[in-house]
């Protein structure tokens, strides 16, 4: 999936590939129709990642998102963005 959530805030991936911040319902229906799925699924899928991230910080454990980087838990937590090869 390409999208990074971030606390309460939702971005995806832009018609340019530039990130940007998306509402959950345009970001589900984006994903649906990239995968060929139903947006509902695309959503409900969406929030089980979600909550896997969240469950994982919340114990301690960092979040990886292939592709994307590390969320790091803590007071705040942290988003190290990947290191992009060139």
């Amino acid at each position: 999936m390409h999208c990074v959530f971030i606390g309460l805030a939702i971005g995806g991936i832009g018609p340019d590939g530039s990130l940007r911040r998306m509402k959950k319902a345009e970001l589900a229906n984006q994903e649906a129709r990239r995968q060929r799925v139903a947006p509902g699924n695309a959503a409900d899928q969406m929030d089980r990642v979600v909550n896997q991230i969240i469950r994982a910080l919340r114990s301690g454990r960092p979040a990886e998102l292939p592709g994307l980087g590390i969320i790091q838990p803590g007071k705040r937590w942290v988003f190290h963005p990947e290191k992009r090869k060139q």
